[in-house]
């Protein structure tokens, strides 16, 4: 006869995984996470998740397509986040997939995101410069215009957030934000007016979302 705790057969129940990718667009190079968060009947998980990222169009390929991998702990919570991605993990434009693969434990059932549910965009590298309109009265409208660079065919949206009045420039809550298309073919965006009704300084920040080929960007305050 064999003995007791020879052979022992851990019976567990489902888990359930969703993941959240630190961001959907970034430029060439510029650091990226991804969070799984567990679901399971038996709390708190234990075990590992391992964090698999995949080049443009090589999702599931382990010999050649995979350009990172980072395998960390589940913590008490049932998330866990990747170590960020170094500079060559995304060096060249595309669209990039993450996989998250838990690893179970005596309860809970092992399981893994699937191909596609995380893709990360990795566009050029966006430089974005801004002129708003000039000094003017009460009363007057105002606009902010920003023009793209560094990167071709820009879709998306340019989102145009002002600040004022305000000596110290672009804090607190702000007075206005509007969000703009690129205008098909251009790379130039101009925001909706906004009317001042105080005198003072008042401060734009333009932010491009990014699109499929182009990495996002966020001008300076001031």
């Amino acid at each position: 006869s064999s003995n007791c705790a020879d052979e022992t057969t851990d019976v567990q129940t489902p888990t359930a995984i969703t993941t959240t990718p630190s961001a959907t667009t970034v430029g060439v190079g510029q650091p990226i996470t991804d969070t799984a968060t567990l679901t399971v009947s038996n709390s708190p998980a234990t075990g590992t998740v391992d964090f698999e990222l995949f080049g443009p169009g090589q999702c599931g390929n382990l010999e050649t397509g995979r350009v990172f991998s980072s395998t960390v702990p589940v913590n008490a919570d049932g998330t866990a986040t990747s170590a960020p991605t170094p500079p060559e993990a995304t060096a060249t434009t595309g669209a990039y997939d993450w996989v998250a693969v838990y690893s179970g434990d005596d309860l809970n059932a092992a399981i893994s995101s699937a191909c596609g549910d995380e893709t990360v965009n990795v566009g050029s590298t966006t430089s974005i410069s801004t002129t708003a309109s000039p000094d003017t009265g009460i009363g007057q409208p105002i606009t902010d215009t920003a023009i793209l660079t560094g990167g071709t065919g820009f879709t998306g949206t340019v989102t145009f957030t002002l600040f004022g009045p305000n000596p110290d420039g672009c804090g607190g809550t702000p007075v206005f934000t509007d969000i703009e298309g690129v205008p098909p073919g251009d790379n130039q965006v101009t925001s909706a007016a906004f009317t001042p009704t105080e005198q003072g300084s008042y401060d734009w920040v333009a932010s491009y979302s990014g699109d499929p080929t182009n990495g996002p960007a966020t001008g300076n305050c001031g």
